[in-house]
């Protein structure tokens, strides 16, 4: 009888080493993962930062660039007269467009205009009608 039940503490004990082997296999297994999942993360910070130094440095040139075309005295938000200086339509959301007039014809229409009629004597301007002269008081 203490044979059988020395037999089934060795077997159990077996059991047991059994299972502690198999726990530490899974412990060194999830060990191993947990240390490259850190070099990975440490790799993904790492690269996280040089990118932020990269943007930090691209908004430092940016705001340069912005501070060097503006000039004291000036708002911001001033639009540039025509920077493109072959530009010359507009166009409507309605998508129709206008076109201004060509340089030529500009000066056409104000020469029309200042020689308009010449026959301006004082009897001319005294044949257009009297003024009328106010009066106060009822009519």
């Amino acid at each position: 009888m203490e044979e059988q039940l020395r037999s089934k503490w060795e077997e159990l004990l077996d059991i047991c080493f059994i299972e502690v082997q198999e726990n530490r296999k899974v412990t060194n297994q999830r060990l191993l993962n947990l240390e490259r999942n850190t070099s990975l993360l440490k790799q993904g910070l790492t690269s996280l930062a040089a990118q932020v130094g990269e943007l930090e440095f691209n908004m430092g040139v940016l705001a340069t660039t912005i501070g060097s075309k503006h000039t004291s005295g000036t708002l911001p938000s001033l639009p540039e007269i025509n920077p493109k200086e072959n530009c010359h339509v507009v166009q409507l959301r309605s998508r129709t467009t206008y076109q201004p007039p060509h340089a030529a014809d500009l000066g056409s229409g104000r020469k029309e205009k200042e020689q308009g009629p010449t026959d301006f004597t004082p009897a001319a301007d005294q044949s257009q009608g009297s003024a009328t002269p106010l009066r106060s008081g009822s009519p």
